[in-house]
């Protein structure tokens, strides 16, 4: 990095919006801290985890977020802000909810802030994106969208069809994300979104993070085509309703990645993310190839993590 970058990175608050990496206490105390990262969206449990799973894994991780140093849980704005690495709590499935949308009220109580409709496959709400037939939202969906807003959680429609993604968002009235997903057209993959998913979630007032996961980005990626896809996302709706979900698992055991193995659309591992960026380590890389593509200092603030406050500060009351 140069000076100008380093100095800028230091200086503004960094989130990354979407990560999926097993959080161990030299992860968290060591790691994201050394690369400036103010606070991070974690995924609590894997897709499929019933209610009970969903319980046990988020009293786990508070328990781990007490013995951390320096780490705390945050359900506000201004507990995202405080010192030291702030984490927020999500899931990327509605199936914990079991058969009751108001089990919404009992994970928001637990710091739950964050719920993504579906994962890859059909659930209960409506059918994931790298299902052979998208069914579309159910009528079980459009209550969990009801009850997800009424609670003060934000709705994620990333791993959702595009039909399911496209009534969802017919059906939303708050702000409505991807929090990890990019533009198709800059690069296809059944995971990544089309122009039309893209608008209408900047509409919502929602926000859409780009993805550092390989696949998702380009062929052999490097770190300049994942500023490629924020590039078209700026130009498609505006540098304030972009942000990062650069989605993680390089670190994650072999035995949590089963459910990428037993998808078609995902190659095996292992995953190698792209040159320049490699792991959280290399967040700091963002910054600084953001300035050298002409990005302002108040843009490049934005991205790295100010658009998910001001995203956070209009859905939570």
């Amino acid at each position: 990095m140069g000076d100008r970058a380093d100095s800028l990175h230091k200086d503004i608050f960094v989130m990354d919006g979407l990560s999926a990496a097993y959080l161990t206490e030299s992860y968290v105390t060591e790691t994201l801290p050394s690369a400036g990262v103010d606070a991070l969206h974690k995924t609590v449990i894997a897709a499929g985890a019933d209610h009970t799973d969903a319980i046990e894994a988020i009293m786990e991780l508070q328990g781990n977020i007490e013995r951390w140093e320096g780490v705390n849980q945050a359900q506000t704005v201004d507990e995202l802000t405080a010192d030291g690495l702030s984490i927020l709590f999500g899931f990327q499935d509605t199936t914990p909810l079991d058969d009751d949308p108001e089990n919404v009220e009992l994970f928001a109580d637990l710091g739950i802030r964050v719920i993504q409709l579906t994962y890859n496959q059909q659930n209960r709400c409506g059918t994931g994106c790298t299902a052979k037939e998208d069914h579309g939202l159910t009528s079980f969906g459009t209550e969990v969208i009801d009850a997800i807003e009424r609670h003060e959680v934000l709705l994620d429609l990333s791993h959702v069809g595009q039909k399911t993604a496209t009534e969802a968002l017919e059906v939303a009235s708050a702000p409505t994300i991807f929090s990890h997903s990019n533009p198709a057209e800059v690069h296809e993959h059944p995971r990544n979104i089309t122009d039309e998913l893209i608008h209408a979630a900047a509409e919502s007032g929602g926000t859409v993070g780009v993805n550092a996961y390989p696949a998702f980005v380009g062929k052999d990626p490097t770190i300049d085509d994942l500023i490629d896809h924020i590039e078209y996302l700026t130009e498609l709706i505006g540098p304030d309703r972009v942000t990062l979900g650069l989605d993680f698992i390089d670190n994650l055991p072999e035995e949590k990645l089963q459910v990428l193995v037993d998808d078609p659309a995902y190659p095996n591992p292992p995953y190698t993310y792209p040159e320049g960026l490699l792991s959280a380590s290399d967040i700091p890389n963002i910054t600084s190839r953001l300035l050298d593509r002409g990005f302002s200092e108040a843009e490049v603030k934005g991205i790295m993590g100010e658009n998910l406050l001001d995203l956070y500060n209009r859905v939570w009351s």
